[in-house]
């Protein structure tokens, strides 16, 4: 089977589809949003921790801490909804699925077994790479 790749379509296809603005101003948000969340979740953290390590045995401190938790829990779902977004977008162009862009829905289950399969396939590649590291092989591949 030969697989023939058409560069312009690949720019171009997108943006034949109705709707497309709203489904890319939507997905920008998302990808602009996710790493304010994670690093913003991060730093008030970090400030929170120099103000006063006292503060953490209090309500405050633990209102803080779970602000900062579900600040990365929703930065994980947002990550997750974007990855299965992005499988059903590679899904519905491959089996010429139309439209191609699908309508922005609840992806998190697809995201979540997609980062799972990608887990997998790491695993698959570091484990030999990691038996052959820990037997001395490193020196003949590297």
């Amino acid at each position: 089977m030969q697989v023939k790749i058409n560069i312009k379509e690949s720019f171009t296809s997108v943006f034949e589809e109705s709707g497309w603005v709203n489904k890319f101003i939507l997905g920008v948000l998302f990808i602009t949003a996710f790493p304010l969340i994670d690093v913003g979740a991060i730093e008030f953290g970090l400030h929170v921790q120099k103000s006063s390590t006292e503060m953490i045995y209090t309500k405050l401190g633990l209102g803080v801490i779970s602000a900062i938790l579900l600040l990365k829990v929703f930065a994980c779902l947002m990550y997750l909804a974007l990855l299965g977004y992005t499988i059903k977008y590679a899904h519905n162009k491959v089996h010429d699925i139309k439209p191609v862009l699908p309508p922005w829905g609840n992806y998190i289950k697809q995201g979540f077994f997609g980062f799972l399969i990608s887990i997998f396939y790491i695993l698959i590649v570091l484990i030999p790479l990691v038996a052959l590291h820990l037997n001395g092989l490193n020196r003949i591949i590297f």
